[in-house]
């Protein structure tokens, strides 16, 4: 029989039960563990023997339902690059031979069908994007046999041209053009000549370099900094450089990845968050991974899908999508039944 006086005496030993648990779990190892859900969109080609051709596919998945993979949309021809409206319904493609074109579709009305922006007017498309306000940009090349040769530059579709039968279509900049991306608010975008990267306001004109050797931007979140992915001079691995875009100077320091020595694919997704892909030589297939700014192991996401395709996943475009990083194994249990 528990008497009165040895009650009293077990009631402390809860509450330092209580606080040796939480010591114990700040000291315990933990183990991260990635919850990484929404939607990706990601391209394959298919090989069919008997009609004797390659088809380019769009394709798109939940990334906690593997099984859950569709095709979305395919061309007898070359996909040279595609883009996904945020957080709404457009996907804009750049795709054909010789000459191509960029081609609209709603992925929520795919009966709709499919429509032509370019009418085989530009040459040759090569990249294109779509703003969150779908606004359409995309760059293109001279084709030496076009009958009338159109000016190699970056264009810009209005949203408020493309349900129209022939588009107005509006030239920003001269020049051969590469990469090319909207901020999240639509007002800038970044384009890449043989000069660098530049940023541009679409309603200021105004046009400034950012840095001449860096690689795969990404814009964060706020649409206020952007990320890089460099290789530093005389120094092993790559790093991941963040500048602010008010100043144009270093803003963030993130952790060198000394594990992965060539990133490619970066974004930025969530303001705590890079993901990125990186080629595994010895399993001949592209990776990818998510990692937290400050630091922290990679984990790596999207390993389900990849497995469904023999070739993998080269590369995929972030859809609407929700990321946490949650420390585990922290003694939630016992902690659960002691608070009770």
């Amino acid at each position: 029989m528990i008497t009165e006086h040895c009650y009293k005496s077990i009631l402390p030993m809860q509450y330092v039960l209580k606080y040796l648990c939480l010591s114990l779990a700040f000291l315990l190892p933990l183990t991260t563990h990635a919850d990484f859900t929404g939607e990706v969109f990601f391209t394959k080609l298919v090989t069919k023997q008997e009609e004797r051709k390659i088809f380019s596919e769009i394709w798109t998945t939940d990334i906690e339902n593997a099984k859950s993979a569709h095709l979305l949309y395919r061309d007898e021809y070359e996909i040279h690059d595609y883009a996904i409206q945020k957080n709404g319904p457009l996907l804009v493609i750049s795709a054909g031979p010789l000459t191509s074109d960029i081609f609209l579709l709603n992925r929520f009305q795919l009966g709709a069908g499919v429509s032509n922006l370019t009418k085989a007017k530009f040459g040759a498309t090569a990249g294109v994007d779509i703003s969150p306000n779908g606004d359409v940009l995309f760059s293109n090349s001279i084709v030496l046999f076009h009958e009338i040769p159109p000016i190699e530059g970056l264009y810009l579709i209005p949203n408020e041209e493309l349900r129209k039968a022939n588009p107005n279509v509006t030239l920003l900049k001269q020049g051969s053009i590469g990469y090319i991306q909207w901020s999240p608010d639509g007002h800038r975008f970044i384009y890449r000549t043989d000069k660098g990267l530049f940023l541009y306001n679409r309603f200021t004109r105004e046009d400034s370099l950012i840095t001449k050797d860096r690689l795969y931007p990404a814009f964060s979140p706020d649409g206020k900094k952007l990320a890089f992915i460099y290789q530093p001079i005389l120094e092993p691995g790559v790093k991941i450089d963040v500048i602010s875009l008010e100043t144009l100077h270093p803003q963030i320091f993130p952790k060198d990845h000394e594990d992965h020595l060539r990133l490619s694919g970066l974004k930025w997704p969530k303001e705590k968050y890079f993901v990125y892909s990186v080629y595994d030589k010895q399993i001949k297939k592209t990776q990818h991974f998510v990692i937290r700014i400050d630091g922290g192991p990679p984990v790596q996401i999207l390993k389900d899908v990849e497995d469904m395709f023999e070739n993998g996943i080269r590369s995929f475009v972030l859809g609407n999508t929700t990321f946490a990083v949650e420390p585990m194994n922290r003694l939630t249990t016992l902690w659960g039944k002691l608070k009770q």
